[in-house]
């Protein structure tokens, strides 16, 4: 019974006559009302969209061929950089030997001036190659002043490069020599064409451009879409009981009009996969000329190494005997002076040939991409 109508047809009658709408007990309708739904509800509600799109496949590839594409970029700067620093080095050490050479000179050119400035006070000399004698002196202590202030600047900046003060730098070690096959069987080109990180990067940028041009065909598809939804009250429903509900469906959405963009889009992708691949091709003649060329220097600086040395040897036997035949005065105080000066430049010849040797080795091996290999195992030896 409702309020004690014990049926619709009652229920009507009363509210059509104006009777009361109280219980069978003859109360005036103040007994407790009916509930029919509460006043406060729980609900939750959930929504999922899937799209099942096959651009996914495109765009997460050209996604993974840009991260490979960073990745080069990467071991390219790590490359660069040991280079870099094998540069900088090799030009420490260079002016750190350059120094050692200069101080033997400096002691060679006091001694001679010694020797003129007895002769002179002797009266064997005359005045003017006394002076002649200081001036060279005075000379190779500039140069040696000179020296000195490029080897401190060379150190800083190394101290820079490494990351730590000059403190943490000491007398520096002669720069390793590369182990090279010199019988020209290697492929040089071949070589920089499989291990330079540029050209892996600009394979890379090829494939993910490739992969956006798909993507920008694709969108001329139709887009669909897995969609569901799903809710929950903690009331129960009047019918059935139940608290909750849900659904599933399958959307798609078609392209009918956009105005040319898509078009747009698709030639703007198309147009950068073919510069990727030009790129690619320039890439591929660059490394190949840069490790022919490197090559070419190394074999170059490998020639002119010995005769070098032969100059270096022929200029101290040179001096060894301009300073016997003066000292038994045979010859001028000037061709001491100039056999001096031919030693001094021999020496710093051959050391920077010797340097420019190294270095040239190390550009070889970062052509093809193997400088930090080279750098990571001298570091272990």
């Amino acid at each position: 019974t409702i309020n004690g109508f014990e049926d619709c047809a009652a229920l009507t009658s009363a509210f059509i006559d104006g009777g009361s709408l109280g219980d069978d007990t003859g109360d005036s309708g103040d007994s407790e009302p009916l509930v029919i739904q509460p006043k406060t509800q729980f609900y939750f509600s959930g929504n999922l969209a899937w799209p099942l799109n096959p651009r996914v496949i495109p765009l997460a590839s050209a996604g993974a061929r840009q991260v490979d594409a960073a990745r080069a970029q990467g071991r390219q700067a790590r490359e660069q950089v040991v280079l870099g620093v094998v540069q900088d080095y090799a030009g420490a050490w260079q002016g750190q030997q350059a120094i050692a050479l200069l101080l033997d000179q400096v002691g060679l050119a006091a001694a001679h001036a010694r020797d003129t400035d007895a002769l002179f006070q002797a009266g064997v000399v005359t005045k003017d190659l006394l002076l002649r004698a200081q001036v060279e002196q005075q000379k190779i202590l500039l140069q040696l002043a000179q020296a000195q202030q490029q080897h401190r600047k060379a150190r800083r900046v190394l101290a820079l490069l490494m990351g730590g003060g000059l403190d943490s730098i000491g007398r520096l070690a002669p720069l390793p020599e590369v182990d090279v096959d010199r019988s020209g069987a290697m492929d040089w080109g071949n070589a920089a064409r499989d291990g330079r990180p540029e050209l892996a990067g600009a394979k890379a940028q090829a494939l993910a451009a490739k992969n956006m041009e798909i993507d920008a065909g694709l969108q001329f598809l139709p887009s669909v879409a897995l969609q569901g939804s799903y809710s929950w009250t903690n009331v129960e429903a009047g019918f059935d009981g139940k608290q909750d509900s849900w659904w599933v469906g399958l959307g798609a959405q078609i392209p009918i009009w956009d105005g040319g963009i898509r078009v747009h889009q698709a030639r703007e992708a198309s147009s950068r996969r073919r510069q990727a691949l030009a790129n690619v091709e320039a890439v591929r003649q660059q490394v190949t000329a840069e490790a022919e060329d490197a090559w070419d220097d190394w074999k170059a600086a490998q020639e002119a190494l010995p005769v070098a040395a032969l100059e270096r040897d022929l200029a101290a036997e040179a001096f060894r005997l301009a300073e016997v035949r003066h000292r038994a005065g045979a010859t001028r105080q000037v061709e001491l002076l100039d056999a001096r000066a031919a030693l001094q430049g021999a020496e710093l010849s051959y050391l920077n040939t010797e340097v420019a040797t190294r270095v040239a080795g190390v550009k070889l091996l970062q052509s093809v991409g193997k400088a930090r290999a080279w750098a990571a195992e001298t570091a272990g030896r």
